[in-house]
């Protein structure tokens, strides 16, 4: 992933300590937005998701249906 990421113009989400251990990345903190582009999860099918992951991924999907109706959401909201 991180190889990826650092050969095109993509973002991850990756755990603070891994992107602390690289020299040429560095953290951000996310606005309450999603870009407007649109956005991937890339992740194995029977592979084990942290809670982190699977809040994400849900709140990711909420956010892609809201879109779709034309509804306005936000984070947490």
């Amino acid at each position: 992933i991180i190889k990826t990421v650092q050969a095109a113009p993509l973002v991850t989400v990756l755990p603070l300590g891994v992107i602390m251990a690289q020299r040429d990345m560095h953290p951000i903190i996310p606005k309450p937005t999603f870009p407007p582009k649109e956005i991937s999860i890339i992740s194995r099918k029977s592979g084990y998701k942290s809670p982190a992951c699977l809040a994400f991924t849900a709140l990711a999907a909420e956010w892609a249906a809201a879109r779709r109706t034309g509804k306005a959401h936000t984070l947490g909201g």
